[in-house]
């Protein structure tokens, strides 16, 4: 979700970037909550880890009364690729109060039945954490992040071999991103995760 601030009569536009891949799904679009229709993120090249870039969409916003604008993207399946946005017409006249914080990754071969373990530091200030775990084949895998004090949180389960994780995050320290195989044979397990931090 963005959200902006203009004048009260001010209308504009607002450009999404986002990228594709053979594994893109779909996303439907509201602005100032009035949907825009859908945004396939479905492309022949890229992949999850390495989707394309280049593509955008831009939509229209009118006058509201009190100058508050939101844009939503609400995934409707599969992945989808955020890379920016661009207001028409606009100046910054701040900086936001919190976003995307240090982006980390890593690849694991887990075996059946098993599941492999990453430690990720939260800073003070961490509001949320996005993470997303895929397999090498589209074989059941199960995604975990536990707090800091061993307690689970989350869990998603997915049987296609692409997992999507969202959670809230209250406190910072050292949390656990626990992938698992729960397939028949070996996988390797790519996850990939970003805090969402207050500045």
């Amino acid at each position: 979700m963005l959200t902006f601030d203009t004048t009260p009569t001010q209308k504009g536009t607002i450009t999404y970037f986002y990228a594709t891949s053979p594994k893109g799904g779909t996303a439907e679009v509201l602005v100032d909550g009035q949907t825009q229709g859908t945004v396939s993120y479905y492309g022949s090249a890229g992949s999850n880890r390495a989707p394309v870039f280049g593509v955008s969409q831009t939509f229209n916003y009118n006058g509201t009364v009190d100058g508050h604008h939101k844009l939503e993207l609400r995934p409707q399946r599969d992945a989808s690729y955020i890379d920016g946005f661009c207001l028409g017409s606009a100046t910054a006249t701040g900086t936001p109060l919190a976003g995307p914080g240090l982006t980390t990754q890593a690849t694991n071969t887990v075996n059946a039945g098993q599941s492999s373990l990453r430690s990720i530091t939260l800073p003070t200030g961490t509001q949320a954490i996005s993470i997303a775990a895929e397999s090498n084949s589209a074989l059941p895998i199960q995604l975990v992040l536990l707090s800091p004090t061993g307690q689970v949180l989350q869990t998603v389960n997915s049987s296609s071999g692409v997992a999507i994780l969202e959670a809230p995050i209250t406190q910072g320290g050292v949390y656990v991103i626990k992938s698992v195989n729960l397939s028949l044979g070996p996988l390797q397990i790519w996850t990939v995760s970003t805090p969402y931090v207050q500045r």
